[in-house]
């Protein structure tokens, strides 16, 4: 991987020492760079020229190369977080951990925890991306902290959701079923605007987080069309003819983000009300005025 990306990487520095941070006008942006680049590293005749834009080339491949990565972590920390509870019974180490002193929110919060530590490579590796491109003058600080805010929320509550439905199904393929499929599916509407090019097709690919941030990471050329009056070229291949369409669609994704993050949160706090009660761990009521000694165990 890191020697496939030294292909883009190295002329993007070099163009950024030469000219500096900044937008670039240097014609039309070609969006078929890793064919190209590929197939001139087979036949070197052909790439004999420098590019004409090498950091624009970069940040093309790293929206499609990061976009695949973080639907790849999204399933992999949903599959995770559905498990976690599932492991811990067949370990037989779960009675031992609900007879400690912690609440069902500290359980379930260490789990969320675990879960996301356990996918921190590839999570590091999709930061790692980012970073070289903003060093680099590919991606815009602007969109750099976009893209890392929709990593951050999609993640955590793609976790949350996991372990909410691990507490509540008894078995692991039951709750990786009620989990993994749905994610899966959402998912691969991130794919549907680029197979079909429309404005329509890019709201609805708003809904998976992996195409939020393809449109996230925006370079200098992309915020200097936006302020122009002019939708970035890239766009174009999503189905994003003009500005309007282009700030409806990260608008409707700032949305996606935030309804993600909400959903999560509301079944991470449901589950962890509900964590007592779910896996019949036996409660203690609050002691009440006049009333010392309370009231016995709850069945």
């Amino acid at each position: 991987l890191l020697y496939g990306l030294s292909w883009f990487v190295v002329p993007a520095f070099r163009e950024l020492l030469r000219e500096g941070y900044g937008a670039q006008t240097t014609g039309p942006l070609d969006t078929s760079v890793l064919v190209r680049v590929v197939v001139g590293k087979l036949v070197p005749s052909i790439s004999a020229a420098p590019p004409p834009h090498a950091r624009q080339e970069l940040n093309v491949v790293l929206r499609g190369l990061t976009s695949v990565m973080q639907a790849m972590l999204l399933l992999t920390i949903a599959g995770m977080g559905a498990e976690s509870v599932a492991q811990e019974r067949e370990r037989d180490t779960w009675l031992g951990l609900i007879a400690t002193p912690l609440s069902g929110l500290e359980i379930l919060r260490g789990k969320l925890f675990g879960t996301i530590w356990k996918a921190r490579l590839l999570l590091t590796l999709i930061l790692g991306l980012w970073i070289v491109g903003l060093l680099a003058g590919s991606l815009h600080p602007l969109g750099f902290l976009a893209s890392v805010g929709i990593l951050a929320v999609s993640s955590a509550s793609v976790g949350a959701l996991g372990v909410s439905a691990s507490v509540r199904l008894a078995t692991r393929a039951k709750a990786t079923e009620r989990v993994v499929g749905p994610v899966l599916l959402v998912l691969c509407l991130g794919a549907v605007p680029f197979v079909l090019p429309r404005t329509a097709s890019a709201l609805a690919g708003t809904l998976a987080s992996p195409f939020n941030a393809w449109v996230a990471q925006v370079s200098y050329e992309d915020v200097l069309d936006l302020g122009r009056g002019k939708a970035p070229s890239l766009f174009t291949t999503a189905g994003i003819p003009d500005t309007s369409a282009a700030c409806i669609v990260m608008a409707a994704a700032l949305a996606s983000t935030i309804a993600l993050g909400w959903i999560g949160w509301r079944a991470f706090r449901t589950a962890s009300a509900t964590f007592d009660a779910a896996i019949g761990r036996p409660t203690r009521d609050p002691i009440r005025p006049g009333h010392p000694a309370g009231r016995g165990p709850a069945a």
